[in-house]
């Protein structure tokens, strides 16, 4: 988390403007589908088996990132520890567009906002690696790229319609792990 959240950081400083990042849920992030316990709540909802989540409430670094544990640990046995950074950097890209709408910056976020955040995604692993706050690993690469693969809208078992299919999430990571977080925004 701490390496995700020092790329926002460093990315706001550059545009000289203060990132507020979000709550972590419950100091870590974790909730247990698996248990009795309820994880967060957004408009109401409980969240999601097997998901990781944002919920932003209008308050720019008031909202709030979860992912579920079994979700974590099926990927992390899956795909590797590369599974673990991409759903987090995922979820933090959808922080970054609720600030863009928070700061008038609504052009910058894109109708496809799941298949941007994995553009965000790929350019904060990328640039984070190179800011030295994240080590990636020879195979972490084919990691994410299986990961994102298994993840697809294409694939019963995600058993949704709203991130994209298998090669669209690839092609929107890949864009921006290949290039910037410039190249992942809207017009300007």
């Amino acid at each position: 988390m701490s390496a995700v959240e020092n790329y926002w950081k460093y990315i706001f400083k550059g545009w000289d403007v203060t990132w507020h990042g979000p709550v972590v849920w419950s100091g870590d992030g974790f909730y247990d589908s698996a248990s009795n316990v309820p994880g967060p709540l957004c408009n109401g909802q409980p969240a999601e088996p097997m998901n990781g989540s944002f919920c932003g409430d209008g308050v720019v670094g008031q909202g709030v990132v979860s992912w579920d544990l079994q979700l974590m640990r099926t990927g992390y046995q899956a795909f590797g520890d590369s599974f673990v950074y991409l759903v987090v950097a995922h979820e933090w890209g959808h922080v970054a567009q609720e600030r863009f709408v928070a700061d008038g910056q609504e052009p910058a976020v894109l109708m496809q906002q799941e298949l941007q955040a994995d553009c965000l995604a790929g350019a904060t692993l990328t640039k984070a690696a190179e800011l030295g706050y994240l080590n990636i690993e020879p195979g972490d690469t084919d990691e994410l790229i299986d990961s994102l693969n298994a993840m697809g809208d294409s694939h019963t078992w995600t058993q949704s319609t709203d991130h994209g299919s298998s090669a669209q999430r690839v092609a929107w990571f890949t864009k921006g792990f290949n290039g910037d977080i410039e190249s992942c925004l809207g017009n300007r």
